[in-house]
């Protein structure tokens, strides 16, 4: 039935290699009772484990009914101990959440068995070695005998060929050892039995032959009985072993209740973050129809924007720089990381270019194009480098700057020159990416005067570009900059945003003027490293053929050449004219595919963050409960399941046993995070209805604005779902962990 041919196992460690099993060849019958002994260490355990499919070896083969199974994927594997092998183990490995009947059920569960078949079978079984009186009891409430003996029930509800069993007496009294002796013996009638064992004269007394193993090799093979060869088929069979979802859930669930205190202040710490989101939605339905009225004041600061993102919003930490002077007088730059948040919505086509030229120009006072283009720039700052990503058209006039920006430094820049403005933000702060870009240290303060003596200079196409052989390349950049053809943009003002609005109306950084982008695009467009890559499917420096039209347009941005905006700022005229802009610009997705359509961003219409009462009013809310939510919410139930993880690692060594799945165990924790999110959603939306009108109150005491919040009911399903899918995500990692878990380590742990 086995056969083992040269199988040797070699176990790597840090510094060395330790050789468990040497070149062993074996033979086992269908049946018996076959006793492995010999000192500890010397390979008895690896040996069965690698017989019941828990580990591989190094080398040899091992032949199952006469089937190879070197080439077993796990999935193999997994069918193979849960149909062919059963596994008795000398702490017994009952999962200690589960009753009795529930453990013994397990590998009919992964076996896909209907749930009558499932508990006819496990009485059954637990009928066999008497405790049928004991199906509902839990482990712990069985003595050391009884536990073993259902162990075995469960080593043999699934009707295998095999039973493995590893030092089953050994945390057994003498009484109970003789009880499960005597069960194994029954059992080797019709299975084939082979345990580990120290005890040599069990072995003697019980088993038909016996094994002698000494550092990895087989020193003694006696038989004491002998057994006639089955007749039984040699074919094995392996049906797919899965676990249920509903099995999954049920194991979660059980193991909830198991620890309930803990799961309910888990459940109660998650609401809390669920509950600020909701209070914070209900204050905002609230809040809409008194932002409708204040619109009007805002326009100018927040235009309609349409780009492949759908907000550009500057994260400020203040804990991350408290030594930071808030709107300084000083003259000094701060090179600093600056975090941004980005969501992606939006596919801009040359269609939806056209559908914008065709507005209406009487509703707008100016659209600024972004092609996404890019232009050499060089910089003289102890060396010449290029800096062709630092630099950025200014999407505004002089004008828009002088009326929300202070200028701290030099002047505003003119529009109808080649000039360049530096932003920093309200805490004169550069990225600093940026500055190291610009040959700066980020670990020095900049002066005003470093920046606006940096000599920045613009590099043509023709002269950035030569064409040598057959291909194009870039030239020198220092002869490149000092070219007669090269431009010198001037870096004429350092403004920064006045103190009276709460949020950056442009990300810091190096704007130049529309007047020197419209003269780059021109220049590239005519250029003839763009001539020639535009009649030409093939790239002009290595040969490289584009795959798609996507591939050579974005070439073609590179080289500075396009034609259709990535991104439109648009600036109406009047409350009016914003929705009449909105609702033209709508009126494209209904000429397109779904997956083709374009959401216009009114942030006038959103939020509007400069309405001081809205401010004053949910940002106290947003920040205590979003920072809950972020770190209570998902931190929280991160650990408790990573901990969970560590809690049931011998759980997660049973389940592999008896053939789970890799990913069957990574199911079982992240459902945990799924139960944890929906009870704490549930929690957190009734809480939130029994704490708004206590809201109201307060609310209507700070902005005489009475019954502010509400909260759909449609939202609070939403709300839910949420919470479901957010904690979910904190479970992922935890989740992987445990599905990756040697099966083995796992049943070694204490």
């Amino acid at each position: 039935m086995i056969t083992l041919k040269n199988i040797s196992k070699i176990y790597q460690m840090e510094n060395h290699s330790v050789e468990a099993l040497r070149g062993v060849d074996l033979f086992f019958d269908q049946t018996g009772f076959v006793s492995i002994v010999g000192p500890s260490g010397c390979g008895k355990t690896t040996l069965l484990n690698i017989i019941g499919g828990l580990d591989h070896p190094t080398q040899g083969n091992l032949m199952i009914k006469e089937t190879n199974t070197k080439d077993f994927k796990d999935s193999d594997w997994n069918s193979y101990r849960n149909a062919h092998v059963g596994f008795v183990f000398q702490s017994f490995y009952l999962i200690p959440h589960l009753s009795i009947l529930e453990n013994v059920m397990m590998p009919l569960k992964l076996a896909g068995l209907s749930a009558e078949e499932q508990e006819s079978r496990a009485v059954k079984a637990l009928q066999s070695v008497r405790l049928e009186s004991f199906i509902h009891h839990r482990p712990n409430q069985l003595s050391g005998g009884q536990q073993q003996r259902a162990s075995i029930a469960r080593a043999l509800v699934n009707e295998p060929d095999i039973i493995l069993a590893d030092e089953p007496t050994g945390s057994l009294d003498h009484q109970s050892s003789v009880e499960v002796m005597n069960i194994l013996k029954e059992i080797s009638a019709t299975h084939l039995v082979l345990m580990v064992t120290h005890n040599e004269a069990l072995s003697q007394t019980y088993s038909d032959r016996i094994l002698t193993m000494s550092d990895g090799l087989i020193i003694s093979d006696i038989r004491l009985h002998e057994k006639n060869t089955s007749s039984a088929t040699n074919t094995l069979h392996l049906n797919s072993s899965k676990m249920s979802i509903k099995t999954s859930f049920m194991l979660s669930l059980s193991n909830l209740r198991k620890r309930l205190y803990r799961t309910i202040l888990i459940i109660l710490a998650a609401s809390i973050g669920i509950m600020g989101m909701t209070l914070v939605i209900a204050v905002a339905s609230g809040f809409d129809h008194f932002i409708e009225l204040r619109k009007t004041e805002t326009l100018n600061a927040f235009p309609i924007r349409v780009e492949r993102v759908s907000a550009v919003v500057p994260f400020f930490d203040e804990m991350y720089q408290p030594n930071l002077p808030l709107f300084s007088n000083d003259d000094i730059i701060y090179p600093r990381n600056i975090q941004y948040e980005f969501q992606t919505i939006n596919t801009l086509t040359p269609d939806y270019y056209d559908h914008v030229q065709l507005m209406d120009s009487s509703l707008y006072d100016s659209i600024y194009y972004n092609f996404g283009e890019t232009h050499q720039f060089a910089v003289s700052n102890d060396g010449v480098k290029s800096v062709d990503d630092v630099f950025t058209e200014l999407p505004v006039n002089a004008s828009y700057l002088s009326s929300y920006f202070d200028l701290l430094d030099g002047r505003m820049p003119d529009d109808s020159k080649n000039e360049m403005v530096v932003v920093v933000d309200r805490y004169n702060r550069l990225s600093k990416d940026l500055v190291e870009k610009l040959g700066f240290s980020s670990a020095d303060l900049l002066s005003f005067d470093n920046l606006l003596s940096l000599e920045v200079k613009w590099l043509p196409n023709d002269i950035f570009y030569s064409f040598v052989g057959m291909y194009y390349q870039e030239n020198d950049l220092v002869q490149t900059y000092q070219d007669t053809q090269s431009s010198t943009i001037p870096i004429v003002g350092i403004i920064r945003i006045k103190d009276d609005f709460n949020l950056d109306l442009l990300n810091t950084g190096f704007y130049y003027t529309s007047v020197l982008g419209n003269q780059m695009r021109e220049d590239a467009a005519s250029s003839m490293i763009v001539s020639d890559q535009y009649s030409t499917n093939n790239s002009v420096f290595g040969g490289l053929t584009f795959s798609t039209s996507a591939e050579k347009t974005s070439f073609l941005r590179g080289l500075g050449f396009s034609t259709y905006p990535i991104a439109y700022t648009i600036y109406s005229k009047s409350f009016e004219d914003k929705d009449e802009i909105m609702r033209y610009l709508r009126l494209y997705n209904a000429f397109v595919d779904i997956n083709d359509q374009v959401e216009p961003l009114d942030i006038a219409g959103i939020g509007l963050s400069t309405m001081r009462i809205a401010i004053d009013a949910t940002t106290v809310i947003l920040l205590a409960f979003s920072l809950i939510s972020l770190f209570i919410s998902n931190l929280m139930i991160g650990i408790m399941t990573y901990t969970s993880v560590i809690e049931r690692t011998k759980e997660i060594g049973i389940l592999r046993a008896i053939g789970a799945r890799k990913q069957d165990v990574g199911v079982i924790f992240y459902a945990e995070t799924l139960c944890i999110g929906l009870l704490s959603g549930l929690l957190a939306i009734i809480l939130s209805y029994v704490l708004i009108p206590v809201l109201n109150i307060f609310l209507e005491s700070t902005t005489d604005i009475p019954h502010l919040s509400r909260l759909p009911l449609l939202y609070a399903l939403g709300l839910i779902i949420l919470s479901t899918l957010l904690t979910s995500i904190s479970g992922i990692i935890p989740a992987r962990i445990a599905s990756k878990k040697d099966p083995i380590l796992c049943l070694r742990n204490e």
